[in-house]
C-alpha cells in the first residue's frame, strides 16, 4: 500500500512538473532581454520611453577673416582630401563660410569653385552658404574681431535653421577622415546641450595662474559644437557675450568665467550647467607641443586638434 502511493504521488508530481514547463514555454519569452536604449529611467527604475523628435540638424561653419582666404582654400581642397569629412555621400548638412566683413562675391565664387574641385568633399555636404559679421575696420582689430565675429553668430537668422554648429576655425584640424558621421552623432543623443567641446590639453599655463584664472583650465575651447538652436541658449549667450565686448577678453573663457567666477549667476547657472559638457572629440592643445602619434592611438574618439604644434608634422599640415 505505501509502495503504491509512493509511486502514484511521484507519477502526480511528474505530471504537474510538465505541465508548469509546458505554460513557462507558451506564457514566457524565449529570447533574451535586451535593455532598451529608448528608455530614460528615475532612481526607483520606473522607466518611460524616451520620444525622439527626429534627426537634429547640423551646419559646419567656418569662421576667417577675409585675409586668411588662402588657408581656407589649402584646408578644404587639400587637407579635407586626405581628411574626407565623409566616406559616403550624404544630403543633410550645410557648410557656412563666414566673413569678417560685408559679401565678398569674388570670394565665394573662389571658395565655391574650390569646393566644386573636390568631390570627394563637396558630396559630403547638401548646401555651401555664406553669411558676414558685418565689422568695420575697427571692430576687426584682434582680439576684438574674433570675440565680435563669434557673438554676432547668436543674432543671424540664418543660423536658426539648424539645432546645432560646429564652430570650426583655421587653427582646427581634423586628424582621423569621416569627422562628419562623427559629429552627427554627438548632436542625436537623447540629451540636449547648448555647448561640447575640449577642455585644455596643453601646459601653457603655470599654477599659480589657478587660483586667479581658473577659467583659464576649465574653458571649453571655442572650436565647440554649439546648440545655437535654442532660444534660451541664444539669450543668455547674448547677456555673456555684452560684457565680452567690453573686456576683450577671449570668448571661450569668458564664457567659462561666467559660471564658475560670477556667484551672483550662480542660482540661475545650476540650472543649466549640465547643458555644457566636456567631450574629447576634440582636443585643444592651443601653444603646446603635442604627440599626434600617441593621440591617434590612445584616443579613437578624438579626430581634431586644435592648436599646438605636433613633433611630427603631418606633410598634410604644411
Amino acid at each position: 500500500m505505501n509502495s503504491f502511493l509512493r509511486r502514484n504521488c511521484t507519477t502526480i508530481i511528474l505530471a504537474i512538473t510538465l505541465c508548469f514547463n509546458i505554460i513557462l514555454v507558451y506564457q514566457w519569452p524565449t529570447s533574451t532581454y535586451q535593455p532598451s536604449t529608448s528608455c530614460v529611467c528615475d532612481l526607483q527604475l520606473n522607466c518611460t520611453k524616451y520620444e525622439s523628435k527626429g534627426e537634429a540638424s547640423l551646419a559646419i561653419v567656418i569662421p576667417f577673416p577675409e585675409r586668411f582666404l588662402g588657408r581656407v582654400i589649402q584646408n578644404t581642397k587639400n587637407l579635407w582630401e586626405k581628411m574626407v569629412p565623409c566616406f559616403e555621400p550624404q544630403n543633410k548638412v550645410d557648410i557656412l563660410f563666414y566673413t569678417n566683413f560685408g559679401r565678398n562675391a569674388p570670394l565665394e565664387e573662389e571658395i565655391r569653385r574650390a569646393l566644386e574641385l573636390s568631390p570627394n568633399v563637396r558630396q559630403c555636404f547638401r548646401n555651401i552658404r555664406f553669411f558676414h559679421a558685418d565689422l568695420n575696420s575697427t571692430q576687426d582689430e584682434y582680439p576684438f574681431g574674433p570675440n565680435n565675429m563669434f557673438c554676432r553668430i547668436f543674432h543671424r537668422p540664418i543660423l536658426f535653421d539648424y539645432d546645432y554648429i560646429f564652430y570650426f576655425e583655421q587653427d582646427t584640424k581634423p586628424i582621423r577622415p569621416n569627422w562628419l558621421p562623427l559629429l552627427q552623432a554627438h548632436i542625436n543623443g537623447p540629451e540636449k546641450f547648448w555647448i561640447k567641446g575640449s577642455a585644455y590639453f596643453g601646459n601653457k599655463f603655470v599654477p599659480q595662474e589657478f587660483w586667479y584664472c581658473r577659467a583659464c583650465f576649465f574653458h571649453i575651447n571655442g572650436n565647440a559644437i554649439y546648440g545655437i538652436g535654442d532660444t534660451e541658449f541664444r539669450r543668455v549667450s547674448t547677456e555673456i557675450c555684452n560684457e565680452i565686448e567690453r573686456t576683450g577678453e577671449h570668448y571661450d573663457q569668458h564664457f567659462a568665467r561666467f559660471w564658475l567666477d560670477d556667484f551672483q549667476s550662480w542660482n540661475y547657472t545650476k540650472m543649466f550647467f549640465h547643458k555644457v559638457v566636456f567631450s574629447n572629440f576634440l582636443q585643444n592643445w592651443w601653444a603646446t607641443m603635442f604627440d599626434l602619434d600617441a593621440i591617434l592611438r590612445d584616443s579613437p574618439e578624438t579626430y581634431f586638434i586644435h592648436g599646438g604644434e605636433p613633433y611630427r608634422k603631418p606633410k598634410e599640415w604644411s
